[in-house]
């Protein structure tokens, strides 16, 4: 059950966020690549910090052309 929860939050926040940026892009206050970049930054960045709080943190060269 948590981890629908935890889904239908994350569905949410994405479709926020995604919806936010297309009207930045829209009313040209920033540039698509701009918004790519920040979409893969935080969602890079939000990993990271999961796995150094868990004290769990692998990687895996493997794991690079999806990461």
């Amino acid at each position: 059950m948590i981890g629908i929860i935890l889904m239908l939050f994350g569905t949410l926040f994405s479709e926020v966020s995604d919806s936010i940026g297309k009207e930045e892009v829209k009313e040209k206050k920033e540039s698509v690549y701009t918004m790519g970049f920040l979409n893969l930054f935080w969602g890079a960045l939000g990993l990271i910090t999961i796995g150094l709080l868990r004290n769990d943190f692998v990687f895996s060269l493997a794991s690079l052309p999806t990461f």
